[in-house]
């Protein structure tokens, strides 16, 4: 996992091309006008979700890990945690599904809270459980950017 701020982005450009382009194209995004869109920057191998969504309490989640790509998750507005684990540390509560490259895992209070607020973004690796959408204080709306990038 990484977390930085975008203006750092620069930074992690030697990571992987894709990395590169999803990093350039997050720091020239607004919450101006945003809505929710999902937008193809290179077909299946790198794409974008912009979401909206209000943060929630820990008791309504369970983590999830991706085996064929990696996230780069971005605030745009609001503020919110991602808990993270490694999966290995994790107890499989639903069977991989490789049509929507998701596997997720039960709850725990274990991991280590990532706290996001505008302008961060982090960088989630397969081996990374990732519980998102998390309140930070209280419940609020999150206006956020997940670039799916194919490993």
């Amino acid at each position: 996992m990484i977390k930085d701020t975008i203006s750092k982005g620069p930074i992690y450009r030697n990571l992987s091309p894709r990395i590169a382009q999803a990093l350039e194209f997050l720091a020239e995004q607004s919450v101006d006008g945003f809505e929710e869109k999902r937008v193809e920057l290179d077909s299946k191998n790198l794409f974008v979700m912009y979401q909206t969504y209000d943060s929630e309490t820990f008791l309504a989640h369970r983590y999830e890990s991706h085996k064929n790509y990696i996230d780069i998750q971005y605030i745009l507005g609001g503020t919110e945690v991602i808990r993270v684990a490694d999966i290995e540390d994790l107890t499989v509560v639903q069977e991989y599904n490789p049509d929507k490259d998701i596997m997720f895992y039960e709850a725990t209070d274990g991991g280590v809270d990532v706290k996001l607020k505008a302008g961060d973004f982090v960088i989630l690796w397969p081996h990374d459980g990732h519980m998102p959408k998390l309140a930070w204080n209280t419940p609020e709306t999150v206006r956020k950017i997940v670039v799916k990038i194919r490993l």
